[in-house]
């Protein structure tokens, strides 16, 4: 049996998939840039010294040139590091985010 008007046959549970066709085969699935490409991210920490040096030197030895700024909280109990940096691939990228979040006072990153 065949769906004329899509033109796609469904008797045996075909299935093209696409952007937008919301199945559940792209639920946890995310769609990658092309590389090399610029990110900017952020990260939340307690506050503690040093983080922003911290995530500079990390940048440094992953190669990458960033820019990192910092902001604290209303009361200084968190700050926030904003990295911006063009990464070469996906491996950089996600080396580089593991070991920022083994930073102590690592909150969270998004």
């Amino acid at each position: 049996m065949s769906d004329k008007k899509g033109g796609s046959d469904t008797s045996f549970g075909m299935h093209v998939h696409g952007p937008g066709c919301g199945c559940q085969a792209h639920a946890n699935t995310r769609e990658l840039p092309d590389f090399p490409t610029e990110i900017i991210f952020k990260a939340v920490f307690r506050n503690i010294p040093f983080v922003r040096e911290s995530i500079v030197q990390l940048c440094a030895e992953s190669g990458l040139n960033a820019t990192v700024t910092e902001r604290a909280s209303k009361h200084s109990t968190f700050i926030s590091c904003t990295v911006t940096a063009v990464f070469p691939s996906d491996e950089v990228l996600r080396m580089l985010c593991t070991r920022i979040g083994e930073i102590e006072g690592f909150m969270m990153m998004f």
